[in-house]
């Protein structure tokens, strides 16, 4: 199985080569790597640069992170996809986990792994600074994706800046798309001041929105 890794980046020199040293070491035998740079105006194009033709690199005047992962989605080659934000990091053998698991069924069609957090910029020692959670299957950033399941589900929904992620699960779901899970972990999320999910205000508004589509779906098809 050959995977499409996908990671979106906009002003994140300080934490994207971190990110594509983790997708890098991946001990999956064969991946690609698609970067988009959605409007950098930082040195996040020299950073991208830098890795030469291990990454297929892109570029998009700044749109958001739906519609640069759907830029990336046009590119993709892979039977199936994954998703990293430039400030988070895979362990090593996240894709061949998760790809052994999806190889072992053709029905299964997503596959979910642990999120592990940590807190950066908290004075903490040995497993203290290091915690897991439980599966969150609505973060893509936790999922391997066969790729043929966007043509189905369709791709994200741009006018979403946040809460995009929750939006396209709901979809998913409608449209009976069969997930799986592995026990091992998918994401390493780096949590620091500059998050996204730091706005509590707008993934607030993006959540509500994306529960507010699914109600309307549901009023639709009765």
């Amino acid at each position: 199985m050959r995977v499409s890794t996908i990671v979106a980046v906009h002003n994140g020199a300080d934490r994207l080569g971190a990110a594509l040293d983790s997708i890098l070491a991946q001990d999956l035998a064969s991946f690609e790597v698609i970067v988009v740079d959605d409007g950098s105006t930082d040195t996040t194009p020299d950073v991208i640069r830098s890795y030469g033709s291990a990454v297929r690199a892109f570029h998009q005047s700044n749109a958001g992170l739906s519609a640069a992962h759907n830029l990336a989605l046009q590119q993709a080659t892979g039977d199936a996809v994954a998703f990293l934000d430039h400030d988070d990091l895979w362990p090593s053998n996240r894709l061949s986990a998760m790809a052994r698991l999806m190889q072992s069924d053709a029905g299964i069609d997503v596959v979910a792994g642990q999120i592990e957090i940590i807190v950066e910029g908290v004075s903490m020692t040995g497993t203290q600074q290091r915690y897991a959670t439980t599966h969150r299957p609505w973060s893509v950033q936790s999922l391997l994706i066969r790729r043929h399941v966007f043509e189905r589900v369709g791709v994200f929904n741009a006018q979403f800046k946040s809460g995009m992620d929750i939006d396209w699960y709901m979809r998913a779901r409608e449209a009976g798309i069969r997930y799986a899970s592995v026990p091992e972990t998918s994401l390493i999320c780096r949590m620091h001041a500059t998050n996204m999910t730091r706005d509590v205000s707008a993934m607030f508004g993006g959540t509500l929105a994306a529960f507010k589509g699914a109600i309307d779906r549901r009023r639709k098809s009765t």
